[in-house]
């Protein structure tokens, strides 16, 4: 039997204050340990709480990524002139990219290399897909 102190003042639809409830001392094992983890469990999420992440860090992390990103396939399309190869490389370079950076950061993570480094080939070359097909039409180097 749960043994529970309220307060006397109490939320007007319930006429409970959730906060105001505190446990004196269960006398199942299973009752304490519930009892104590959801009492580090709400001091954790307070804690996090107060710890949020500046929303102006996370742009410019997410900024510089890209840039960092765009590079790898940007850098040989610069060298070509021809379009039909030019299109390939980048596609190629990008392609080597997405996998290598999937399994770095699956390696970083800690956690197996092959799938997720699949994954960010999968969805990179969709990706890359839509935007060929996407600006395709606004090409003006294939009109004559």
């Amino acid at each position: 039997m749960l043994i529970c102190k309220i307060s006397e003042k109490g939320s007007p639809a319930t006429g409970v204050d959730p906060q105001s409830i505190t446990l004196f001392s269960p006398r199942s094992p299973a009752l304490k340990v519930y009892a104590e983890n959801t009492a580090k469990a709400k001091r954790e999420t307070i804690c996090k709480e107060e710890a949020l992440p500046s929303p102006y860090k996370a742009a410019a992390a997410s900024a510089l990524a890209f840039l960092c990103g765009s590079l790898f396939p940007l850098l040989p399309a610069i060298f070509i002139a021809q379009n039909t190869l030019k299109v390939a490389i980048v596609v190629v370079v990008a392609s080597i990219a997405l996998a290598l950076f999937g399994g770095i950061g699956a390696h970083l993570d800690g956690s197996s290399v092959k799938v997720p480094a699949t994954r960010f080939l999968v969805g990179g070359r969709i990706a890359i897909g839509i935007t060929y097909g996407l600006l395709k039409p606004f090409d003006k180097d294939d009109d004559k």
